[in-house]
């Protein structure tokens, strides 16, 4: 399926994940995950312990500036993307943004904390953004399968690696 391709909404709006039983969500939590699809499989859990989590989140801090748009279609080159009732958020590279003349108002660093993170770890994201806070640096999350992504303003890009490396050696 293309970037492009739109999702139509479920005919109930989305209410039946609302609306989950007791039951259902019993019968749910006993159920393991699925294999994935064919030749995709699921991989293996992350790491859950918030310690551990911090002492090896090694952030890799990526090349070039992010920016972050409303779009009708996703760019094919695209890094994320974000379906919200107002339309289609995308994150995109700021050259290519500039290229395809999308309007953006932030521009970011993009840092990838390399751990892989469990997505029912507990307080790890609160650690690192509250460390960020304390230091004045907004931020920006994406929490993906493997990995979490931080988003910082671009002229605070190495101010946040210093945060983050010290609060992952205390």
């Amino acid at each position: 399926m293309s970037p492009s391709t739109s999702h139509p909404s479920p005919p109930d709006g989305g209410r039946r994940c609302r609306e989950a039983t007791d039951e259902g969500a019993a019968q749910s939590a006993s159920r393991k995950p699925s294999p994935g699809p064919p030749g995709h499989p699921l991989p293996q859990a992350g790491e859950g312990d918030l310690e551990t989590l911090l002492r090896s989140m090694n952030p890799v801090l990526h090349e070039g500036e992010f920016v972050f748009c409303a779009a009708e279609n996703a760019p094919e080159d695209s890094i994320a993307l974000f379906r919200e009732e107002e339309g289609l958020t995308v994150v995109i590279g700021r050259r290519r943004a500039d290229e395809l003349s999308l309007p953006y108002s932030y521009v970011a660093a993009w840092i990838t904390l390399a751990v892989h993170s469990d997505l029912n770890a507990v307080g790890f994201l609160a650690a690192i953004t509250g460390a960020l806070a304390d230091a004045g640096i907004s931020c920006n999350v994406i929490a993906a399968l493997f990995h979490d992504h931080l988003f910082v303003p671009w002229e605070k890009r190495h101010e946040a690696m210093t945060v983050l490396r010290r609060r992952s050696l205390s």
